[in-house]
């Protein structure tokens, strides 16, 4: 999408338009999860530009998406851990 965008409103206007598509799609996770949907948008079109920018800099899709993989990753992993410390069940 940031090429796309980067051809009808310069480099920078295609990283936008690639960042706030990314922090839209966010949209039914905070509906589903209860969180602040303005912020979830937000942080997420901010994570979305970052890593359209380092797509740029890398010039592949590799970079940013083994640093989402990453971040979702470590997130979950410290969901798990708070659920343990405080004794709720982790079992499905």
């Amino acid at each position: 999408m940031a090429t796309i965008g980067a051809r009808a409103f310069g480099r920078s206007g295609g990283r936008i338009l690639q960042a706030g598509a990314f922090g839209l799609s966010h949209i039914a996770d905070a509906r589903a999860t209860g969180e602040p949907l303005v912020l979830t948008v937000l942080a997420t079109g901010i994570a979305g530009w970052m890593f359209g920018w380092l797509a740029d800099r890398s010039g592949s899709l590799a970079a940013p998406l083994l640093t989402h993989l990453a971040i979702n990753e470590a997130g979950a992993v410290a969901a798990v851990l708070v659920q343990r410390r405080s004794g709720i069940s982790t079992r499905l």
